[in-house]
């Protein structure tokens, strides 16, 4: 007779399990009208996903697009961009010497590229927002 970890009786499987003498659950997808904790009325919280207004989880449609456009995070990218960029320019040939590279230039050449891609995105976020807005016929609010 051995003592090892092998020896004796199988533990249960993990998880709940139901009855012996419970029904079938009905195999439907999550969230539908005849899966079990399915919403019971159209105003009822759905049990996955992040609702939206309309009751309908988040995840699984389109976002709505908001009222109000971001300027200002727009404009933090922009500015934010450009800054980053001429400081990262600077940095690198400030420190260059010789032709040889030094931690602190690398670290200068990342900054400016990183400043280089905020400003397109900023730029190109804006731009996106300026043709919705011209499309959708919105008028600018004071």
């Amino acid at each position: 007779m051995t003592d090892g970890p092998n020896d004796g009786p199988v533990p249960p499987p993990a998880g709940p399990t139901p009855p012996p003498d419970a029904a079938p659950m009905p195999s439907a997808a999550p969230g539908s009208a005849t899966s079990p904790g399915a919403p019971t009325s159209p105003g009822a919280p759905t049990t996955s996903g992040t609702p939206t207004t309309s009751g309908t989880p988040a995840s699984g449609g389109a976002r709505p697009i908001a009222e109000k456009p971001p300027w200002k995070a727009i404009v933090i990218m922009v500015v934010g961009g450009l800054v980053l960029a001429v400081g990262g320019c600077g940095t690198f040939l400030a420190t260059m010497q010789n032709n040889q590279l030094q931690a602190i230039s690398v670290v200068g050449a990342i900054g400016f590229v990183a400043g280089l891609v905020l400003f397109a995105i900023g730029t190109l976020t804006a731009l996106v927002v300026a043709v919705m807005r011209i499309f959708r016929g919105a008028r600018p609010r004071t």
